[in-house]
């Protein structure tokens, strides 16, 4: 069986490889670039495409065509969101999609708590003035997590972890979903916002229906001096509205892995960033930090996309696949 595997990275194409010649055994070809005109001709006798979410086009009209012109009907990505595919354009064309639904919940998780302990005790800063040899004899006193409400919106497998990893260490924890979990402390979307110390995004990205979800209304509502995190999407959160309640004071800190049209952003120096949203932002370290959507970037992680992607391939031919979006 043919697959065609693009935009993959260095990394992508080490996994894949390592994983389809251990277990796998597909005729796979591995492109670094995306699909266009030029190499289409490689899709003879595909049977999947496997994609990736980073620094990617969306999959819109000139994909879906390409796909139907050699008759290839599926398409993995290797990435629990799929914001980045047209799937109202996929079902026009008869392109089934899956994704990766669960790879390591524990990496990202483990990341939202790290950028939560790091704004809650300001170690960014002081790990600043360190760098410069300078240490505060005494810095300001901070609050333990113990003492801490934390809350998470969205209890899929990641922010299920991310409520657990808090409760272990002291926290009240409480949580929403529009599908509560027997095993967590669920409340309204309204009491998780208002009553959080740290609060912690963890959900899917739907263009149509929760784009700029933390806005200038929801941050009013949260409580002042409060922490919030997001290592979800970027689109989640309007970071006008964001800069504006840091600068008067009603949200304590931003830290977020994920920022939104963060494809435009790879590989520059701070220098060369044009958007004045995102250098508005930059501006006001250490209240608001921005890592390179890093949260995944594990070897668990790595070789479980990997290999979920390819056996959403498998579970295709079989003719059931338990990832399927479409």
């Amino acid at each position: 069986m043919k697959i065609l595997s693009i935009n993959a990275s260095d990394r992508d194409i080490k996994y894949l490889t390592k994983l389809n010649d251990q277990e796998f055994h597909f005729d796979l070809t591995i492109l670094h670039e995306d699909l266009n005109e030029e190499n289409a001709g490689l899709l003879t006798d595909v049977f999947a495409i496997i994609t990736n979410n980073l620094g990617v086009r969306p999959c819109g009209h000139e994909f879906f065509s390409l796909m139907q012109q050699y008759n290839v009907h599926y398409l993995i990505t290797k990435s629990t969101g799929y914001d980045h595919i047209q799937i109202d354009l996929a079902k026009q064309y008869g392109v089934h999609v899956a994704n990766v639904r669960a790879y390591s919940p524990n990496a990202i998780s483990e990341l939202t708590v790290a950028l939560a302990l790091a704004m809650n005790r300001n170690l960014f800063e002081i790990a600043d003035l360190g760098k410069g040899g300078y240490f505060p004899k005494r810095p300001t006193l901070f609050t333990e997590i113990r003492d801490s409400v934390v809350g998470v919106i969205g209890t899929g497998a990641i922010g299920a972890e991310t409520a657990k990893a808090f409760m272990g260490l002291g926290a009240d924890v409480i949580v929403y979903d529009k599908y509560p979990r027997a095993d967590l402390n669920n409340v309204s979307l309204d009491v998780v916002i208002a009553r959080s110390d740290i609060l912690c995004l963890h959900l899917p990205y739907f263009p149509d229906q929760n784009y700029h979800f933390i806005n200038a209304e929801r941050l009013k509502q949260m409580k002042k001096g409060s922490i919030l995190i997001n290592t979800a999407r970027g689109e989640l959160a309007d970071i006008d509205a964001i800069a504006d309640a840091i600068e008067s004071g009603q949200l304590g800190g931003y830290a977020c892995d994920v920022i939104e049209n963060e494809k435009n952003l790879f590989g520059k120096q701070a220098a060369e960033i044009d958007d004045p949203r995102i250098k508005r932002l930059i501006a006001l370290f250490p209240k608001v930090i921005i890592t390179p959507h890093i949260a995944g970037l594990t070897v668990h992680a790595k070789e479980a996309l990997a290999r979920t992607a390819l056996q959403n391939c498998l579970d295709f031919q079989a003719g059931e696949c338990k990832n399927q979006i479409i």
